[in-house]
């Protein structure tokens, strides 16, 4: 028994899914079952054998890859039922009166559930909406409440970079961008340069924080008292990448120098 990663759904989940077949290559598409029903995935690793620590209950099914059939009625889902199914629901949102804004449609392959996506910035009774929903498609129905960082998933395109959206493409778990992340690379505090579609921080500046704050602990802090080869001064900043720091020396002169020409922190600064 083998195991494969699949990316699937508007929400592009990653999960891993058992299969007999080896006949599977990266880029494949295909059909997997998950909890939700069968859905159509992506292959994002080939088939290996399944691990002791994965065990194989906890794996959904691949089923295998799509038909020239499967392609069209997938194409008819997004093209046609899900455009018909999405104005039907605005529709009714609007004579409910309701404070929600609906994004995006989600048809399962399998014809199981319909989720309707929705923004609001208050808790929506929706009860009634579900209602006319379930009469109108005859299958389950699930409204779900997105964010701004799932809003920009589900609708978005491309970032200030011109490549597609990180989170419509490998990234699985959205948020936990700070401010520091930012600053500690120097970038502009500007929300236009610092934020993306979703109207949040990039998040491409967790990408290398980590870098940055470790090449960090290894510079003496601002405001310390340095004794460098080129003389003694105060830091004023720091040049994480190119591992340097700029000092100031007793006389107001201002030196760029290099981490390792430092050789040892005498302390805090006297007050000027």
């Amino acid at each position: 028994m083998n195991f494969a990663s699949v990316r699937y759904g508007k929400m592009c989940a990653v999960a891993n899914f058992k299969t007999e077949s080896e006949d599977y290559r990266v880029k494949d598409r295909c059909i997997v079952r998950t909890d939700r029903g069968k859905e159509v995935g992506e292959i994002l690793t080939p088939p290996q054998p399944i691990p002791a620590s994965l065990p194989p209950g906890s794996l959904g099914d691949l089923l295998r890859k799509v038909t020239p059939d499967d392609v069209e009625r997938h194409r008819r889902l997004e093209r046609e039922d899900r455009i018909r199914s999405m104005a039907f629901c605005r529709e009714q949102v609007a004579k409910l009166n309701l404070p929600m804004k609906v994004i995006e449609v989600e048809h399962l392959f399998g014809g199981e559930k319909i989720v309707f996506y929705f923004v609001s910035e208050t808790r929506v009774d929706f009860r009634e909406l579900v209602k006319i929903l379930a009469q109108q498609f005859r299958t389950r129905i699930e409204l779900k409440q997105v964010g701004a960082r799932d809003q920009a998933r589900l609708c978005g395109d491309c970032g200030h970079c011109g490549l597609p959206l990180c989170c419509q493409g490998f990234k699985k778990e959205l948020g936990g961008i700070q401010m520091e992340m930012a600053k500690i690379q120097k970038q502009t505090v500007d929300p236009s340069k610092v934020c993306g579609r979703c109207g949040k921080l990039l998040c491409c500046l967790s990408y290398e924080f980590r870098t940055y704050t470790e090449a960090r602990s290894e510079f003496p802090p601002k405001g310390q008292m340095v004794e460098t080869k080129a003389g003694t001064g105060t830091v004023l900043s720091h040049q994480l990448m190119q591992r340097k720091l700029l000092i100031q020396t007793r006389t107001g002169e201002r030196q760029l120098v290099a981490l390792a020409d430092v050789l040892r922190v005498l302390g805090p600064a006297p007050p000027q």
